[in-house]
């Protein structure tokens, strides 16, 4: 990534000297997919004229922080407060026909409701009209899928990923605690704290 130049910008470069500061960047949200990483930053100066004066390499880390925009975040809750209704009934729905011992039975919990397969279709939409209202989200958690190599078979079960995954970055930032992505970020709290339960 090529930083803006600052014409005029002094510099004490010399032998012997140390150089520190921090610097910031806004980037994109997934970014933080890398949060812990190393890599490269090199940083090159140049006189008024523009020939070069110095330039030092460096390895930073990436830091695990991440600014939330609550704005943005209260303008996509309609959509995300529907998609978890649709989740929780689906839910709901697939573990109440679940015990049904004979198909008659399953017909007959089926005409109480909707039936799962019916809001699994509506699911999809849904998780569509998140991604649209929340596209660095989308992002963040497509890149997050493909470095853990992460594929769901059911809408329901992406959805059900993407907002286990949202609410973990969401509850890391907001308690203050590093973040610190890994393969089971697409779990809810429950799920992580009964898998440590038994590892």
């Amino acid at each position: 990534m090529r930083l803006p130049s600052r014409v005029g910008a002094k510099c004490p470069v010399a032998p012997g000297t140390n150089v520190s500061g921090r610097m910031c960047l806004a980037v994109p949200l997934a970014a933080m997919v890398h949060s812990g990483e190393a890599t490269d930053l090199s940083i090159s100066w140049a006189d008024a004229s523009g020939k070069p004066t110095a330039c030092v390499r460096v390895a930073v880390s990436i830091a695990g922080e991440v600014a939330v925009d609550e704005q943005v975040e209260a303008l996509a809750a309609d959509v995300r407060q529907r998609l978890h209704r649709a989740l929780a009934e689906v839910t709901k729905r697939s573990s109440a026909a679940a015990p049904a011992a004979s198909a008659a039975e399953a017909a007959g919990a089926a005409t109480h409701g909707p039936n799962p397969t019916a809001l699994r279709q509506a699911v999809r939409p849904l998780l569509l009209q998140v991604y649209d209202a929340q596209p660095e989200w989308a992002e963040a958690f497509a890149r997050w899928q493909r470095a853990h190599r992460k594929k769901y078979h059911a809408d329901e079960a992406e959805a059900a990923a993407f907002t286990a995954f949202r609410d973990n970055v969401l509850a890391a930032v907001r308690s203050g605690r590093p973040l610190a992505l890994d393969e089971r970020s697409d779990l809810s709290g429950e799920t992580r704290r009964t898998l440590s339960h038994f590892a």
